[in-house]
């Protein structure tokens, strides 16, 4: 229903438009107009260098043509990107010190061969011998 309102009278800017004389002199012709969004065009198309191809051959079997070729762009740097507040928690937690019971713990020592010492399995007794402690009185 608005819109059959609206439709009826439409509004129009106040503003006035303001266009360098140059840009006017070159919008005047329709050929200047194709030729600026035909260099525009190209622009955009020769911006497009990141892209590299990419054979994939993840099963032998399952591939219809071997010819395909798919293109994967690249990853832009990080500082070009927007980051989310996950990619900005995951950037923190990388950056932060670890504790020792973390870097054990990724260290996967459990999957080491039974003869391989490591910080879990490592059985020291006691010294023999006490050594003599120094104290200041």
């Amino acid at each position: 229903m608005d819109d059959e309102i609206s439709g009826a009278v439409r509004r129009t800017s106040t503003r006035s438009r303001k266009v360098a004389t140059k840009m006017a002199a070159a919008l005047a012709s329709s050929d200047n107009r194709t030729q600026a969004a035909l260099a525009r065009l190209d622009a955009l198309e020769n911006d497009n260098g990141g892209v590299e191809t990419v054979e994939i051959n993840d099963d032998d079997e399952a591939s219809l043509d071997d010819d395909e070729e798919a293109y994967i762009q690249k990853k832009q740097s990080m500082s070009m990107k927007r980051k989310t507040r996950q990619g900005k928690a995951r950037e923190i937690a990388r950056k932060n010190p670890r504790t020792f019971l973390e870097l054990v713990n990724e260290a996967n020592l459990d999957a080491l061969p039974p003869h391989v010492p490591n910080y879990l399995r490592a059985a020291v007794g006691p010294p023999s011998i006490t050594s003599r402690r120094n104290f200041c009185t």
